[in-house]
């Protein structure tokens, strides 16, 4: 009797294991190939006073931000030695520019910044924060952190099993100036995938080339704007959930 109890304890054991990586397999498989909305609210004595959205796009080892308030977004990838390469795309004239790592402001470390991008908040600022709680299973479980320093409060809760920002709270002196809230998740593949094909199919010009090709349109407006004599200038501000101080 003791023997087969083992034996079913055993084997129950080794089931559980086995569902777990599964789950965790699954939840990676998600956490690659994603769409993720958020809403982003500022305030000002607590009453909002700009809103704005931004779409998370993870596809394999490539990712995008579509800033809505803006209108254009942008898509990034890694070269054959590691380095970013990003297309900023512009929905309403069906074309991207291209820039290679050197023609890009801003970037700190080649792997910081796409942890940035990828997760909105970087491994090491999670690991600051206090851990509150967790709820629910499997890819949809949420974990809740705190941090405080001085007179600054943050309130986090993190999908764990996609590594995705889930809603943000940030507090100054107590009173809310800024919450993020994810709106809307899709990891349906092929959801992701027509994104990515819609954007592939824009007309893209180098950014060493744009003063060459005064005779399309949407080129020769960036011209006339100063566009062709700026390098990409990425403000985290504007795609990063936040940056506290250690």
């Amino acid at each position: 009797m003791k023997l087969q109890l083992s034996k079913n304890l055993t084997i129950v054991f080794f089931l559980s294991l086995i569902s777990s990586d599964l789950v965790a397999n699954e939840c990676t498989k998600k956490s690659n190939n994603l769409a993720a909305e958020y809403e982003i609210q500022h305030y000002n004595k607590s009453k909002k006073i700009a809103q704005n959205k931004l779409s998370l796009y993870r596809y394999n080892n490539q990712l995008g931000h579509f800033f809505h308030n803006k209108n254009y977004g942008d898509w990034w990838q890694k070269n054959s030695k590691n380095q970013l390469m990003l297309v900023r795309y512009f929905p309403e004239y069906k074309h991207g520019i291209e820039y290679q790592t050197d023609e890009i402001s801003g970037i700190e470390s080649n792997q910081l910044y796409w942890q940035k991008k990828w997760q909105l908040i970087t491994s090491d600022e999670l690991k600051t924060m206090k851990k509150l709680s967790t709820e629910g299973k499997g890819c949809q479980q949420i974990t809740s952190y705190s941090f405080k320093n001085h007179n600054k409060q943050l309130k986090l809760r993190w999908l764990t099993g996609l590594n995705l920002l889930e809603g943000l709270q940030e507090f100054h002196n107590d009173e809310l100036i800024m919450s993020w809230r994810l709106d809307n998740l899709n990891t349906e593949l092929n959801h992701v995938e027509n994104y990515v094909s819609s954007i592939e199919r824009y007309q893209t010009t180098d950014y060493a080339d744009i003063g060459d090709n005064e005779s399309i349109p949407f080129l020769s407006k960036m011209i006339n704007q100063g566009f062709s004599d700026h390098k990409a200038n990425i403000n985290l501000a504007d795609n990063q959930a936040h940056h506290h101080d250690h």
